[in-house]
């Protein structure tokens, strides 16, 4: 396996239970953070509840969708929206920038301004904000015993 530069900061926020992978157990680190995966990982943060969806709840998002419940979740606490032409798009790339926004919005993080030049996010890079924002700093800080290691 190769090795990313970001795998430390990957390793201590999914133990903080902050992120996690796909439904197979893979964190996937190259692939590009999407509204479904931002989406995803704000109700875990936020431990929001999941409720059972009992309609499809975008043209694009039927009810039978792994994802349906936390995409209904952050609909109703107001950390996500429709697109203007009522879609969801749940599969669309986001960049660094909108991504930061929305967990800034959802008081995940203090509002920080990047410069991503338009560019999607991955994952991995995500990850490297995430353990860096002051509220994942200090818990990741004290996770590493420097007497016996992480």
């Amino acid at each position: 396996t190769r090795q990313i530069k970001e795998r430390r900061e990957i390793e201590f926020l999914s133990t903080l239970g902050v992120i996690d992978g796909d439904t197979d157990g893979n964190f996937y680190p190259n692939k590009d953070v999407t509204r479904r995966y931002i989406v995803r990982t704000m109700v875990k943060i936020l431990k929001l509840p999941l409720e059972k969806v009992t309609y499809d709840l975008f043209p694009d998002v039927a009810k039978s969708d792994p994802d349906a419940p936390y995409i209904q979740s952050a609909i109703q606490n107001e950390l996500m929206f429709a697109l203007p032409d009522g879609t969801f798009k749940p599969d669309r790339a986001l960049t660094l920038s909108e991504a930061m926004f929305l967990l800034s919005n959802a008081r995940i993080i203090e509002e920080q301004a990047v410069n991503d030049d338009d560019a999607f996010v991955k994952r991995k890079e995500l990850a490297q904000q995430l353990a860096y924002s002051s509220r994942y700093e200090s818990q990741i800080e004290r996770l590493i015993d420097w007497e016996k290691g992480y």
